[in-house]
């Protein structure tokens, strides 16, 4: 049965919502390699500096939240 989810933080007065933080580090990662697809993805929110750090494909890089 296919269903939904969605996932959000609060920190520091701000709001994540993980959808939101995938896509933008997805449009970093895609920037970064030129590829849209990847075999792996790691993210790591650190709130009080408004960054997610990542790995994509053995890769590191980091967005602004």
């Amino acid at each position: 049965m296919p269903y939904t989810s969605a996932a959000a933080f609060n920190s520091a007065g701000r709001e994540y919502n993980a959808d939101d933080i995938v896509a933008k580090v997805k449009e970093a990662a895609a920037a970064d390699t030129g590829k849209k697809t990847f075999k792996s993805l790691d993210i790591y929110v650190k709130p009080e500096e408004n960054v997610a750090y990542y790995v994509v494909n053995g890769k590191p890089g980091s967005v602004r939240l």
